[in-house]
């Protein structure tokens, strides 16, 4: 009989466990629509831009249209960590005589990093700090260190599902020859809950 107590409570014990953890932690999956608003070149006024294109080529500052995608765990109800992936294309470029070929415009990011949200209400609050790469393709191409900080709300659906209604953060790009690409980044789309 005393064996049967103690099973019982080891059982009741591991189901308490299990659900609560179940209660604490989840995995998100984010995808859909993002626009960059950024100097890809950096902050340089002169001819001699560092990704190797011509003065009066691209615009000192440019918006890419593309998408992002983000895959979240959290540890608890509140903390997790986030990897973010992102790709963005550039406008429609003018030719340029100077130039010659147009070449295509793209922008590649992977960052990873904490996050933190609050989902006590239909309305979503989060913010991360993301630190990882960034690959630029404008005539020649590049990669360097990136970093993002900013949040986003979510509205949920469901239990399973939300809508993200902003993601905005404020990214920078270590672009060669010490200069930085810094801008805006707005995503917005569909969250899955597991």
């Amino acid at each position: 009989m005393q064996n049967l107590r103690f099973a019982s409570l080891v059982l009741t014990a591991l189901c308490v466990a299990t659900a609560a953890a179940q209660e604490s932690s989840h995995f998100e999956v984010f995808g859909g629509y993002s626009m960059e608003r950024i100097a890809p070149c950096g902050a340089l006024g002169s001819a001699d831009h560092p990704c190797g294109v011509e003065a009066g080529f691209l615009p000192l500052t440019t918006t890419f249209n593309g998408w992002d995608a983000a895959f979240t765990g959290y540890f608890s109800k509140f903390v997790g960590a986030t990897a973010d992936f992102s790709v963005h294309y550039g406008p429609n470029v003018p030719d340029n005589p100077d130039v010659g070929v147009q070449p295509s415009i793209s922008r590649r990011s992977y960052m990873f990093g904490p996050a933190v949200a609050w989902r006590k209400s239909k309305l979503a609050p989060f913010a991360h700090v993301l630190l990882g790469r960034t690959s630029q393709t404008i005539g020649r191409s590049y990669a360097a260190f990136s970093w993002a900080v900013g949040g986003g709300l979510d509205a949920s659906v469901s239990k399973r599902l939300a809508i993200r209604l902003a993601d905005l953060d404020y990214e920078s790009v270590q672009v060669p020859g010490n200069a930085a690409a810094n801008g805006l980044r707005y995503s917005g789309g569909v969250v899955f809950r597991f």
